[in-house]
């Protein structure tokens, strides 16, 4: 996992979405640079609304997963680190789970092992 990232994005508008998507253009000016901000071109997936969730936890068992730390919320760059333990995150917002956490901190720890099918026919494309 030390070679990709996985970002869970919910823009505010149509117009958001256009702004992530020129965000290589906003850093190759900042920086008088050219070409693509990383090695490949980013995948975009669409989430059904039902699967939101158990996508999130199989963004945040990545670095499990990977064998970079035991537990989700101990990867430093994790979003779980909010979502599981209250760690106050400057670029995360909470909008999304606010009314349902706990619920959601519950889900991500029972039932784990049934993402197993989900992570086979789902690797390489989330």
């Amino acid at each position: 996992m030390s070679n990709h990232f996985h970002l869970l994005v919910y823009p505010l508008s149509r117009e958001g979405l256009v702004n992530l998507m020129k965000f290589t253009q906003y850093i190759n000016k900042k920086y008088k640079r050219t070409g693509k901000l990383w090695e490949n071109r980013y995948k975009l997936h669409i989430v059904d609304p039902n699967y939101e969730w158990i996508v999130a936890r199989y963004i945040e068992q990545n670095p499990v997963r990977a064998g970079m730390v035991n537990r989700a919320e101990d990867y430093e760059y994790s979003s779980a680190r909010a979502h599981l333990n209250d760690v106050e995150n400057n670029i995360l917002t909470m909008n999304i789970l606010k009314d349902s956490i706990n619920e959601y901190r519950k889900f991500f720890k029972d039932n784990i092992s049934q993402d197993t099918e989900f992570n086979k026919k789902n690797r390489g494309n989330i």
